[in-house]
């Protein structure tokens, strides 16, 4: 098919070639550029996530101190009230 000039609509100048890969380097620049920025976002949310992980693990250390120390009272609740038992018991 042929336009108005009597060239095939299908075949482009070197011109329009030139222009069509000049705005796709463009456009592949852009999406280079957003990508380094998503990778940088990525690597920020990964080392907050690396440090978030590390104070959890610190919490659930301080958390096993707090139970071990809880069971220690426990204990030693449990043998005062069996002294409390023996001292209050009638004679």
């Amino acid at each position: 098919m042929k336009n108005k000039t009597g060239k095939d609509k299908t075949s482009m100048t070197a011109r329009e070639v030139g222009v069509l890969i000049e705005g796709l380097r463009s456009d592949f620049r852009v999406f280079g550029d957003e990508l380094k920025t998503i990778t940088r976002r990525i690597e920020g949310i990964e080392t907050t996530v690396a440090r978030t992980w590390e104070k959890i693990t610190e919490l659930d250390l301080r958390l096993v101190r707090v139970e071990n120390k809880l069971e220690e009272i426990d204990l030693r609740l449990i043998n005062i009230d069996k002294r409390l038992t023996v001292v209050e018991s009638p004679k």
